[in-house]
């Protein structure tokens, strides 16, 4: 029988998971992306695992090689099978019949798992493993479901919930259940979901010899560049920017003591748009004024404090949001490879790039290290002929 969340009481009978708490123990048994997740509530280890050892025992002895299927393999949610797999013997659904039903791919009810194996792997389950609930609890992590066709979000998932026993805590009941999971193991609670939100939100450049999309945001005088990485980080960045402007073009009470290391919003001169700044150093300087970084571009520039915004009202997303802004140096254009960097340079790099900040390709020929960026090649692509030109040719091209 299916998991009944409307339930108000967990089933001593047959061991139906049916949460009352906001926080309850789990164990997590499979991730796919942050709106798939599994768990088993620890609370019914011992029925489960007490069911995990009656199926070998009954299994891998004379009445198991009895139990062979003796009619068609019925797909839907009606027939349960037993299948041994990675070395247990575990109930199984057939969800469907691929390759002319030499396939059936399988949803195992009490970890999340879905695999395809043979006909044959499935044997009739015994009427004694049946009364036990569905142990398998799918769920998406609150906040996150957006992020769920990201790159490599299933390795990150994966990486920070797979296989631990942690607190859900349940946000929402009703499906699809909606969960913050932490992990409470250490002196602190930590909100893996926090965890999971920075990691899939800070910018990565790709590893070596692979290529990125990326948009240049600025050009430092010796050569170096920033760029923002294209990516769930900035477009959450983007997303949030336009209403933290409306916020800040109507809050009116001053920055008083400004704090260093805090991200405020700050008024850019040349647009008068806000952008997340922090202070470069904590003094002020002889006008008054604080040398200010904008941390998701890589520039810096001076600010009165009237040009800042307290955003603490908005809540902590524009602290937890990595700063979005990586520093690279250009493959062959630095003084080590012999290479004059001027203004000229930099006029020709926003002439080769354009104008509206194009999407350009990034490729790594050499990855960062504790104490140098790393080294890359930028390209663009024609929006016209899609032909290539690399960027980092055409500038050596370019005389001092």
């Amino acid at each position: 029988v299916p998991i009944d969340l409307s339930s108000s009481s967990a089933s001593s009978s047959t061991g139906e998971p049916g949460p009352t708490a906001d926080y309850v123990d789990v164990f997590v048994t499979c991730v796919t992306s942050t709106d798939s997740v599994f768990f088993r509530f620890v609370d019914y280890d011992a029925q489960y695992n007490l069911l995990l050892e009656d199926m070998a025992a009954f299994y891998n002895g004379p009445r198991g090689a009895t139990a062979a299927i003796r009619c068609a393999v019925e797909v839907g949610e009606g027939k349960l099978y037993a299948a041994l797999h990675e070395g247990r013997w575990l109930r199984a659904q057939a969800v469907a019949l691929h390759d002319e039903g030499q396939r059936v791919e399988c949803y195992f009810v009490d970890d999340g798992i879905t695999s395809f194996l043979t006909p044959g792997a499935l044997l009739e389950l015994d009427e004694a493993f049946t009364s036990l609930a569905y142990q398998a609890m799918p769920c998406q992590l609150d906040g996150l479901a957006e992020y769920a066709d990201c790159d490599g979000v299933a390795d990150i998932v994966s990486d920070v919930l797979l296989g631990k026993s942690l607190v859900a805590e349940i946000i929402n009941i009703e499906e699809p259940m909606s969960v913050v999971m932490h992990d409470t193991w250490g002196a602190d609670d930590v909100d893996l979901n926090a965890v999971i939100f920075q990691r899939l939100t800070g910018p990565k450049l790709p590893e070596k010899g692979c290529v990125g999309r990326c948009h240049l945001s600025h050009i430092r005088g010796d050569g170096l560049i920033c760029i923002q990485m294209c990516g769930p980080g900035l477009k959450v960045l983007n997303k949030f920017m336009s209403a933290v402007n409306e916020y800040c073009k109507d809050a009116s009470e001053p920055v008083d003591r400004p704090e260093f290391g805090k991200v405020y919003a700050c008024r850019y001169r040349a647009d008068l748009v806000f952008y997340r700044a922090v202070l470069a150093s904590p003094d002020p300087l002889p006008s008054g004024e604080f040398k200010m970084q904008y941390i998701d571009f890589g520039n810096e520039d001076h600010a009165y404090l009237s040009e800042l915004r307290n955003v603490d009202i908005l809540g902590d997303f524009l602290v937890r949001l990595p700063y979005q802004a990586l520093l690279c140096r250009l493959r062959n254009l630095s003084p080590e490879d012999g290479f004059r960097w001027s203004d000229r340079t930099s006029t020709a790099f926003l002439d080769i790039v354009g104008p509206d900040n194009p999407e350009l390709l990034i490729r790594v020929t050499d990855p960062a290290t504790e104490n140098q960026p790393a080294v890359v090649e930028l390209f663009k692509r024609h929006p016209e002929t899609r032909r290539l030109t690399c960027i980092n040719l055409e500038l050596s091209r370019v005389a001092p």
